[in-house]
């Protein structure tokens, strides 16, 4: 391959971008070519997962990452591609039901058991990543309330320790945890932490915070995000709670990006309002589930008067995307669809700077599916009124459910499609999707986040060694 070194490093480097999703191609030129073995691995070698070393929690669609105990045997073997990982997952073993399983298989390890707890190889493995920008924290254990832990009850000391050093690292923006004491591990992450995703907080650990709050520590760098996401409807009263805190270190005055699931709890909506409240002046892009008012709820909801006073987002100055998910259906307690266009209507103050409204609709499909179109009609009226005058572009995305029984059809032969759609310079577009959006980390790490595309659970690769010492890839890796 004398040839190829003739050429300029760029285009070494597109070679090796256009073969990103081709592992079996990396590895072939890694091992053949020198001077693009050390590109090569870059790519490999952005994206880690590390899963249960037990044998049987890799079964059904599970099989994918590597042990801890490979893990530090790859970087002992080969350091310098500790230098190449950008993104970093550590994923406790399934609940029953995920792996296809309903009751207690019987090779299945002690329920009371978890790998991240126990392992001592983390310890070891951790400190050496030091270029690390995404940290992902999936910790599912069968038949344990993570919601009720503690960080110490979590975790051992020493990979709480490991865990801490990652999180302080200069090169790390994001933070992805799921069903984990989060706010302790905060508290001593590092200033450039900017996006942080959060479902399953700890409500043990939250009364803890409230508990040894004594005031703020001077020596703890305040935590400026720029993006938030609470995955989980019960999450967001825990998140106002421990962000009134002094001893919380986190900042929302500079938010641009804010999602919430709320479903129908429609209490939790008075949590977000107050959540809003610290990103008035900078919040970009809004997307939430939101319930409809339902009377019976809001009776007996202290300080209701003031809900749709904070939900109106005319204070927002800097507001350009809004998406907003709703249902509609017999198995729905309510029609959110009025609701909706009434919030919509409410927010005629808004600067005029909104150019993108994204709504997820959930239709449960019926024989008089046809009979909701009506009332979108007013739909057109409120959008085209003057109140929006940067709205440049509507989506409407639909369940796959639902456009299976050709609803999807249906929105495209509506009045209100057809009368938007005739407006000049306005785009609408109707598409459909599996399920409610979860919001992905690749959206945010740089401007050109691509490179982890390869970074969801069905994709990953099983890890490979290529020893310093040999031209062949060692395979002790994968199992």
């Amino acid at each position: 391959m004398s040839c190829i070194t003739q050429l300029p490093m760029e285009l070494y480097q597109k070679v090796i971008w256009e073969l990103r999703n081709a592992p079996d191609t990396l590895k072939a030129i890694s091992i053949t070519c020198r001077s693009l073995s050390s590109t090569s691995q870059q790519t490999l070698f952005a994206a880690i997962t590390i899963r249960s070393p037990f044998r049987c929690c890799s079964q059904y669609q599970y099989s994918f990452g590597g042990s801890p105990e490979a893990f530090l045997d790859l970087l002992n073997t080969s350091p310098h591609i500790a230098n190449y990982i950008r993104a970093l997952e550590l994923f406790e073993y399934p609940t029953y039901p995920k792996c296809g399983c309903s009751v207690h298989p019987s090779w299945w390890p002690s329920i009371d058991r978890s790998w991240i707890k126990e392992d001592s190889n983390l310890q070891h493995c951790l400190p050496l990543l030091r270029n690390l920008q995404a940290f992902v924290l999936t910790y599912s254990q069968p038949n344990r309330l993570p919601n009720e832990e503690s960080l110490d009850e979590a975790l051992s000391m020493p990979v709480v320790t490991s865990i801490q050093q990652l999180l302080r690292l200069p090169s790390l923006v994001h933070f992805d945890v799921d069903s984990f004491p989060v706010f302790s591990l905060l508290q001593n992450a590092g200033p450039n932490l900017k996006h942080v995703f959060m479902s399953k907080t700890s409500r043990k650990e939250a009364s803890l915070l409230q508990a040894s709050s004594t005031g703020h520590d001077d020596h703890m760098p305040v935590i400026h995000l720029e993006s938030l996401s609470i995955g989980y409807w019960s999450d967001i009263e825990d998140v106002r709670n421990a962000l009134s805190e002094p001893k919380c270190n986190l900042s929302l005055c500079k938010l641009k990006r804010l999602y919430c699931i709320l479903y129908e709890k429609l209490e939790y909506q008075i949590h977000l309002s107050k959540i809003l409240d610290a990103c008035v002046e900078s919040l970009e892009e809004l997307m939430v589930h939101l319930a409809s008012p339902d009377t019976s709820i809001t009776e007996s909801i202290p300080g209701f008067a003031k809900y749709n006073e904070h939900l109106d987002l005319s204070a927002f100055k800097s507001l350009r995307r809004l998406r907003v998910s709703l249902q509609y259906g017999q198995k729905y307690k309510q029609n959110q669809i009025p609701w909706f266009l009434k919030f919509l209507s409410s927010l005629s103050g808004l600067n005029g700077a909104l150019e993108e409204i994204t709504i997820d609709f959930d239709l449960e499909y019926s024989p008089q599916a046809e009979a909701h179109l009506d009332l979108w009609n007013p739909l057109p009226s409120v959008l085209l009124s003057g109140r929006y005058p940067k709205l440049r572009m509507l989506k409407m995305k639909i369940l796959t459910e639902t456009a299976l029984y050709g609803t999807l059809a249906l929105f495209e032969e509506s009045d209100f499609v057809r009368r938007l759609r005739e407006m000049r310079g306005f785009v609408v577009e109707l598409q459909v999707q599996s399920t409610f959006p979860r919001i992905s980390l690749s959206s945010y790490l740089t401007s050109d986040p691509s490179w982890l595309s390869t970074f969801t659970k069905q994709r990953l690769n099983d890890l490979q060694v290529k020893s310093d010492e040999s031209e062949e890839w060692d395979s002790d890796y994968s199992d």
